[in-house]
């Protein structure tokens, strides 16, 4: 099975597209940055923070492809995009639709009381 991967736009690191032109290994040119970082402290950082950025960015994008189908659970569990774990979807879909307690506070002007919580989770389950 093929992993597929949707980013838009493509980042693209010309670093490791020039060692990856070279034929190294994944391996290899993790390996070969790390060195890089390692021997440039103060380029390291900003190209960890880089990293981290677009690493997240593409985490995001992929979230935001997957709201729509958080937003109709039962075609979560159909759809054939993404491979996700059943467990993880029903974590991914329990949290859409938590209760927000500040928000719930705001809108009843009080605390939520332990049975307006029961109720409430009550008639979500219906």
């Amino acid at each position: 099975m093929a992993a597929v991967f949707i980013s838009d736009p493509v980042n693209v690191d010309l670093y490791v597209y020039v060692l990856w032109l070279r034929g190294l290994s994944i391996f290899q040119i993790v390996k070969h940055q790390r060195s890089y970082l390692a021997s440039n402290p103060k380029s390291s950082e900003n190209k960890l923070l880089e990293l981290l950025a677009r690493d997240v960015s593409d985490k995001c994008q992929v979230l935001e492809l997957l709201e729509p189908y958080l937003k109709q659970p039962d075609m979560l569990v159909k759809q054939m995009n993404f491979q996700i774990e059943p467990e993880v979807q029903k974590y991914m879909v329990s949290k859409y639709y938590e209760f927000d307690d500040t928000v719930i506070r705001e809108l009843l002007g009080r605390k939520l009381t332990t049975r307006a919580r029961k109720d409430l989770d009550e008639i979500l389950e219906t």
